[in-house]
């Protein structure tokens, strides 16, 4: 059974979405996962042939690991706030007030009234033009998953960008010691060699090695940065879009309850029931 959000449908009662974005999902899988084709055709080998089991062993669980958690990342609803189910034959009106005063730790918010979801929404949650629909404690709209990251789907996407530094670091260890041993060896065979030489060498042997060992290089910088930026979010308990926006100062963030129950309601808990609808005017 599905239901049309916004620009969404909902698949399994609300369980999966289809967004507009995860059209670019093949073109993300090529770019992200391609060098993990040629490090397992060409430097893989070479490892095991010198008994470098552990790194590939680890690289294959990593590997096997990363596909499934980017794709439950791209497909799980990412907190896609509920709509009434609106009749086509009434007038809708906004209603009197659009927005709501709520305390939540001594501090008053304002939950705004969405006229185009038709709901007040969520507290954190913010209306994504792309999705076409208000996404519950959103974080940022992920092009390279094509969907919204918001409380359905934060701690998949913090697994895997987790894994992925774990698994670039692997396989720009694995890349390096392959090629730097493809070099010691042509240098002890062409000793009085030119160094264009040995260059030529080493590409003929470890081209696919070099490939990988450069795109992994730039991939682990940006990854592991990633990876830090969205801890220390998880740690305070803020948002992308909140800590861009400065939303919160050290000592005003409400959502703030500490290091573990922070952690465990990022890891753990979903804030709504996105099977259900909302009426216009829920509180």
């Amino acid at each position: 059974m599905s239901k049309n959000v916004g620009n969404c449908k909902l698949l399994l009662n609300g369980k999966f979405a289809i967004t507009p974005g995860q059209n670019i999902l093949i073109v993300s899988l090529v770019v992200i996962f391609g060098p993990y084709v040629i490090f397992f055709a060409t430097v893989a080998p070479w490892l095991i042939n010198h008994d470098y089991y552990s790194i590939l062993v680890i690289s294959i669980m990593c590997t096997v690991v990363l596909i499934p958690v980017f794709l439950f990342a791209s497909f799980v609803n990412p907190g896609i706030v509920p709509q009434e189910s609106l009749n086509p034959n009434k007038t809708y009106t906004a209603p009197s007030s659009i927005t709501l005063d709520i305390p939540i730790n001594g501090h008053i918010f304002r939950a705004k009234y969405c006229i185009s979801c038709r709901v007040y929404r969520s507290l954190r949650s913010v209306h994504c033009k792309l999705c076409g629909t208000c996404i519950d404690r959103f974080d940022h709209h992920c092009p390279w998953i094509g969907s919204c990251i918001g409380s359905g789907n934060y701690r998949l996407f913090l697994l895997f960008i987790s894994v992925l530094s774990v698994a670039e670091v692997l396989l720009l260890t694995g890349s390096c010691i392959m090629v730097l041993n493809v070099v010691h060896e042509s240098e002890i065979k062409s000793a009085h060699s030119h160094h264009g030489l040995i260059f030529l060498e080493t590409m003929k042997i470890a081209a696919g090695a070099v490939i990988v060992m450069g795109f992994s290089f730039f991939t682990v910088i940006f990854s592991s940065i990633l990876m830090f930026f969205h801890c220390y979010l998880c740690f305070v308990n803020r948002t992308t879009y909140e800590q861009l926006r400065h939303t919160f100062t050290d000592t005003s963030n409400p959502w703030n309850s500490g290091l573990v129950r922070n952690i465990c309601e990022v890891v753990l808990g979903n804030c709504i029931d996105f099977s259900n609808d909302y009426v216009i005017g829920d509180k």
